[in-house]
């Protein structure tokens, strides 16, 4: 699979949840709120417990070991109501974790549990193919990209290397991984928080960019005005930070100023063009 999930993480030390928690696809809390809170307090121990209690409290359980199949499938389609980009991965986790016999995820049994982890694996997939990681738009489909556009260092191969980014000429393997680009934003003081870009700092850092790098000033500028935005469109899955990082990427490859033409770079833009589409 494209990335791992780790769905009894840190989210899930504090309170009762049904968010698979990803280390790059942002899946959206998926239990309601009134029966996650009767179960966080007190917080019952996982990694069973806590689950089974919210299960239990929203109804998806006839009993101990079997799935109300009718009212959780209920559950997930309202939620899509509210979150319809996620529709291949519901109609996914529909397919995999209500209308199928579930495996045994623990060392003893736990319907609710399997069902969950079941789900998040399924919104996983759902979203981000096996191989290709295409959902996100993969990697580009020639080697060396910025020989077709010369465009200068953004982010130095060290700081890139100390927050286990690859470096930009090396190919990268799966989708966006949001705490890798979250550190690198740090590095330059970009962040509000641990999860929040500060747009008008990264306004100020691209500024000071083009100072540096006038024949880019004009494709920044535009850039800018597209991807600085709060609630920024983009692929499912993938943080605010992700986007806007991929959306600058996207938006100054498509006016770069100094594009090589070749065939090479034809296939290229046509896939940086199929990219950008999803942010705009």
């Amino acid at each position: 699979m494209a990335c791992k999930a780790d769905f009894l993480g840190e989210e899930r030390t504090r309170r009762a949840t049904l968010k698979p928690i990803s280390t790059c696809c942002n899946i959206p809390e998926i239990g309601e709120e009134e029966p996650l809170a009767e179960c966080s307090i007190p917080k019952l121990p996982g990694p069973c417990n806590d689950v089974q209690c919210v299960f239990e409290k929203s109804g998806f359980l006839n009993d101990k070991y079997s799935l109300n199949k009718e009212a959780y499938k209920k559950h997930l389609l309202k939620w899509l109501d509210s979150h319809e980009e996620w529709k291949d991965a519901i109609d996914k986790a529909i397919k995999d974790c209500v209308d199928r016999d579930l495996r045994q995820y623990l060392d003893y049994p736990c319907k609710a549990y399997d069902v969950f982890t079941c789900t998040g694996i399924a919104m996983l997939k759902g979203v981000i193919p096996d191989n290709s990681g295409e959902a996100l738009c993969g990697r580009p489909p020639v080697d060396k990209p910025f020989e077709c556009c010369k465009l200068p260092v953004l982010f130095s191969d060290e700081d890139r290397a100390e927050c286990g980014l690859p470096g930009r000429e090396e190919p990268r393997k799966g989708p966006p991984d949001c705490a890798k680009n979250i550190c690198i934003m740090k590095k330059k003081n970009l962040m509000k928080d641990d999860e929040n870009l500060d747009l008008d700092a990264v306004s100020a850092f691209l500024d000071k960019y083009t100072e540096e790098n006038t024949e880019f000033k004009e494709t920044v500028e535009n850039a800018k005005d597209i991807c600085l935005k709060e609630n920024l469109p983009g692929p499912p899955g993938i943080c605010g930070p992700s986007k806007v990082i991929s959306c600058l990427f996207f938006e100054v490859f498509h006016n770069c100023p100094t594009w090589e033409k070749s065939e090479k770079c034809d296939k290229l833009l046509k896939h940086i063009n199929q990219c950008r589409a999803k942010f705009v």
